[in-house]
C-alpha cells in the first residue's frame, strides 16, 4: 500500500482534467474522497465521470397527459411506466400502462382519462427479475 499523494486536491484533478488527462484525475478525485468523503469539490467534479442519468417529467398539456423522457443511454428493456387514479368513484381504481421507450429521449402523450386525477410515473428497466425502477417523475394532479 502507497502512502497517500500530500498533494493530491480537487484542484490538482481539475487541472488534469483540463489537460486531458482523464485517468489520472479520476485517481486523484478517489484518493481525495477516500481521505476526506464528503469534499464537496471533489464529489462535483467525480460526477462527471459518471454517466448522465436518466430523467422523466409528466405535464398536462391541452387535454392530453404528456410524458418526456431524456438521458436514456441503452434504450432496450426501458419502459415507461404510468399509474393513474381518477374520479368520479365509478373510476376511483387504478389504471396501469407502459410503453417500450425506442430512443434516448422521447415523448408520450396519453389521453386525460378522467376530469379530475393524480398520476404517477416511472422510468425502468424489464428484467428477469421483475422491473427496476431509474427514475420517477414527480407525480402530476389535475382537475
Amino acid at each position: 500500500m502507497r502512502p497517500p499523494d500530500p498533494i493530491a486536491s480537487a484542484t490538482l484533478a481539475r487541472l488534469y482534467m483540463t489537460q486531458g488527462h482523464w485517468v489520472r484525475a479520476r485517481a486523484i478525485l478517489d484518493e481525495v474522497i477516500a481521505r476526506v468523503p464528503f469534499d464537496g469539490d471533489a464529489l462535483a467534479l467525480r460526477a462527471r465521470f459518471e454517466p448522465p442519468r436518466p430523467r422523466l417529467a409528466v405535464t398536462l398539456h391541452d387535454d392530453q397527459l404528456c410524458l418526456r423522457w431524456q438521458g436514456v443511454t441503452d434504450p432496450r428493456g426501458v419502459h415507461v411506466v404510468v399509474c393513474a387514479w381518477g374520479a368520479p368513484p365509478p373510476a376511483a381504481g387504478p389504471r396501469v400502462t407502459s410503453r417500450a421507450c425506442a430512443s434516448a429521449f422521447g415523448r408520450h402523450l396519453l389521453p386525460r382519462p378522467w376530469a379530475r386525477g393524480v398520476l404517477v410515473a416511472s422510468l425502468g428497466r424489464m428484467r428477469p427479475s421483475g422491473y427496476a425502477p431509474l427514475v420517477v417523475a414527480e407525480p402530476l394532479g389535475w382537475g
